[in-house]
C-alpha cells in the first residue's frame, strides 16, 4: 500500500501560544463591570477561560456576544464551594489557574510559566511575581510597594518550594508564607484534586480553604516562581469578607475548633496519601507540623495573632476614620508633589504612578511586559474614566 506523502509549506505552519493550555477559572458575584473589564483582555487569546457567576442576575447574551467563544460564561447562583466543586469537571486543558474578577495576568509572564512547567516535570505551580494589593483607580501606589517587593524578591520569600520530600515542602511552603499556588498556572490533575479536597467541607473559617489548596500543591510537587512581573493584585474593591472573618491561625489555635482541625488534618492527610507512598500518620504529622509553622509565622508577623485584638492601632483607626474620598484627594495630591518633595516623605506616603512602581522592580532584575503591562493599565483607565500620564520607561 502506497503512503502518501503530505508537504507542509513553512509559511502554513500554525505556531500555537503556551496559552492554547490553559484553562483560567474565574469566580465572580455582584461585580458584573469588573469581570467583564478582565475578560476584555482574555477575549480573543487562546485561553480557556470559564466564568462562574453567583450573581442573582445573570449576564446578557447580548453583552457575551462581544467576546471570543474562548470565553465560557456559566450563571451558577449557588455558593462559591459549589462553583469551584464545579469548575473542576470544566478543566480539559494540561493547566489551569485561578484569577480574580478584578485582577490581572500579564499573558507573556502566564506563557513563560507554562513553558517552565513544560520543561520541568518536578514543578506542579509556577508563577511570577506580582505587586501586592495596589492596583487601584487612580494608578498610583505608595512606594512602599517597591521595598516591600525588592525584600521580597532579594531575600527569596517568593513562596518558591523545592524540597525534595513532600511533607518537608509543606512545612517550608507555611513560614515564611507567600500564597504562591493558588493564583499559580498549576498542572490540571494536581489542582484538582487540590480544588476538590478544599470544598468537600467546610469549616468555620473560610480562609483554611486557601491553606488547605496551598499545603496540597506543595504537597504534590516543586513550585517555582519565576523573575517576572505577572500577577496584578487590586485594591479598587473592598474585600468580601464573609465567611473569612475568622483567621486561620485563630482557628487552628482555638480549643473551641479542636474537632474542626482534627477532622481538617484527618481529612486532608487521607486526601493526599491516596496518591502518594507516604502513609497517612506521616503525611497528618506533616500537615499538623506545617499548620503550626504557619501559626509561627502569624504570631511573628501580626499583631492580632500575639494579642488576639485587633491589628489596627491609633494609626489604623485613624485612617478608616478618614472617609475614602478625603484619602483619594490626599493621594492625589502627594503623587503631583515635586521630587524633592516627595524624597522627604515616608514611603507609605509617597505615592507615584504605577508604572514608576513597576520600574522600581526592574531594577532589581524582574522582567516586565511594557507593553501588555501599559495595556492593562489603559485598561483600567479607561475603566474608571481617567486622564493619566503615562511616564516612559
Amino acid at each position: 500500500m502506497a503512503v502518501k506523502k503530505c508537504f507542509i509549506r513553512e509559511s502554513e505552519l500554525i505556531q500555537m501560544s503556551p496559552l492554547a493550555d490553559l484553562t483560567i477559572v474565574i469566580f465572580t458575584y455582584n461585580r458584573h463591570r469588573y469581570v467583564l473589564r478582565n475578560l476584555t483582555r482574555w477575549s480573543g487569546t487562546e485561553a480557556t477561560v470559564h466564568v462562574l457567576d453567583g450573581t442573582a442576575d445573570a449576564l446578557s447574551n447580548g453583552v457575551l456576544n462581544n467576546f471570543t467563544p474562548n470565553i465560557k460564561y456559566h450563571h451558577l447562583p449557588v455558593s462559591i464551594w459549589e462553583r469551584m466543586a464545579r469548575g473542576v469537571a470544566m478543566v480539559e486543558t494540561k493547566y489551569a489557574a485561578f484569577l480574580a474578577d478584578d485582577e490581572f495576568f500579564i499573558p507573556s509572564a502566564a506563557e513563560a510559566s507554562i513553558l517552565e512547567l513544560e520543561n520541568n516535570p518536578e514543578l506542579v505551580a509556577c508563577c511570577g511575581r506580582g505587586i501586592d494589593k495596589t492596583l487601584t483607580a487612580e494608578l498610583i501606589v505608595s512606594a512602599a510597594a517597591i521595598e516591600t517587593n525588592k525584600h521580597t524578591f532579594q531575600n527569596g520569600s517568593s513562596g518558591a518550594v523545592g524540597q525534595g520530600d513532600p511533607v518537608e515542602r509543606m512545612i517550608s511552603h507555611m513560614n515564611p508564607y507567600v500564597p504562591s499556588t493558588f493564583y499559580a498556572i498549576c498542572r490540571s490533575t494536581e489542582w484538582k484534586r487540590a480544588v476538590l479536597s478544599f470544598t468537600k467541607r467546610q469549616f468555620s473559617s473560610g480562609l483554611v480553604a486557601e491553606l488547605q489548596f496551598e499545603l496540597s500543591m506543595s504537597f504534590y510537587g516543586k513550585v517555582k516562581v519565576i523573575d517576572e512581573l505577572m500577577w496584578l493584585r487590586t485594591a479598587e474593591n473592598p474585600s468580601n469578607t464573609a465567611g473569612f472573618e475568622l483567621e486561620f491561625h485563630t482557628w487552628f489555635t482555638d480549643p473551641v475548633y479542636a474537632q474542626e482541625v482534627d477532622d481538617f488534618l484527618s481529612m486532608t492527610a487521607s486526601d493526599l496519601a491516596i496518591t502518594e507512598a507516604l502513609d497517612f500518620d506521616t503525611i497528618r504529622r506533616g500537615l499538623d507540623k506545617a499548620c503550626k509553622a504557619y501559626v509561627a509565622y502569624c504570631v511573628k508577623n501580626y499583631r492580632s495573632a500575639q494579642s488576639g485584638k485587633s491589628a489596627f492601632g491609633s494609626k489604623g483607626w485613624l485612617a478608616l476614620a478618614i472617609p475614602s474620598t478625603l484619602k483619594l484627594l490626599i493621594k492625589k495630591f502627594i503623587s503631583h508633589l515635586p521630587s524633592p518633595l516627595l524624597a522627604l516623605l515616608p514611603d507609605r506616603l509617597c505615592f507615584r504612578p504605577y508604572i514608576e512602581i513597576a520600574k522600581g522592580l526592574e531594577s532589581v532584575g524582574l522582567r516586565v511586559d511594557w507593553n501588555q503591562l501599559e495595556a492593562i493599565l489603559k485598561t483600567v483607565q479607561k475603566f474608571h474614566g481617567n486622564k493619566l500620564f503615562f511616564p516612559p520607561h
